[in-house]
């Protein structure tokens, strides 16, 4: 899904004040003071969640596995390990647009009669692509964990358990609190004088 803002330029946008003297731009939308880092889905970690890969294992969790007390819960590298497992079992796949390219060349090698002459090298390619996916999970897992986390609370504690659980752990809540609590520097970001 394309933005409406792309391909407006930077130029294009006009600058306002506001009565304390911050600066905001027109076609902008709302930008963060203190960015918390980028919060955007990797490729693989959607296409855990489109497939319900992580819905699925997160009620395969909790049916094999008694949580009594929120405070307990953690989801640790082996559950990662066995996520890892799970997937393997489940044939999950990521497949890349590189792949699916791949794809597209060894149809039209068929076609043209050179399937033969291609092929060792685009399974080659495939190998290489496989290895990939592999990476791809830990180059994300945090990303992933987080998900399964909250997927998995929510099965035992439903959603008031998920909120206790993101007052104590969450990075953005955590960065919010520290930031409401320093007087002077919510002073400085609101543009007020102390």
């Amino acid at each position: 899904e394309e933005s409406e803002m792309e391909g407006v330029q930077d130029t294009d946008r006009e600058i306002y004040n506001t009565r304390s003297g911050r600066e905001i731009q027109n076609l902008g939308g709302i930008q963060p003071d203190i960015d918390v880092g980028s919060h955007a889905l990797s490729g693989i970690t959607k296409a855990l969640l489109y497939d319900n890969y992580i819905f699925d294992y997160a009620t395969r969790y909790y049916h094999s596995h008694e949580v009594k007390k929120l405070e307990e819960f953690s989801f640790t590298k082996e559950d990662f390990e066995d996520f890892q497992e799970f997937l393997e079992k489940e044939g999950f796949n990521y497949e890349t647009s590189t792949a699916q390219l791949l794809n597209e060349v060894l149809y039209a090698a068929k076609r043209e009669g050179l399937h033969q002459v291609v092929k060792p090298e685009i399974d080659s390619l495939f190998q290489k692509i496989d290895r990939i996916q592999t990476s791809k999970l830990e180059q994300h897992k945090s990303q992933i964990v987080g998900l399964l986390t909250d997927e998995i609370i929510k099965r035992y504690f439903y959603r008031e358990g998920l909120y206790q659980y993101h007052i104590k752990e969450d990075e953005e809540i955590r960065k919010a609190v520290e930031v409401l609590q320093d007087t002077l520097g919510m002073a400085g970001l609101l543009g007020r004088k102390s």
